[in-house]
């Protein structure tokens, strides 16, 4: 009887689990922002803004991170 009440108790865990892991991801996209290329556009214009500000400001750093970011920025932009 209690290795029944055990293995009830784990399926209810599982089942809750795997309503409320079901649940966020649904609400996280019902909220994610539809990428269109006008979006993209505007997110590469604005992190060149960044890049030139981090190169006056001599950061190596920061600029070679939103490189990055922005080659990844481009290539999503050439295969929409």
């Amino acid at each position: 009887m209690g290795k029944i009440l055990i293995f009830l108790e784990l399926k209810l865990f599982e089942l809750y689990n795997y309503y409320t892991i079901n649940k966020c991801l649904n609400r996280e996209l019902e909220n994610m922002k539809e990428i269109d290329k006008s979006y993209l556009i505007k997110k590469i214009n604005k992190l060149n803004k960044k890049i030139h500000r981090s190169e006056s400001q001599e950061n190596d750093n920061k600029t070679w991170w939103r490189k990055m970011k922005l080659k990844k920025l481009t290539e999503k932009l050439k295969h929409l």
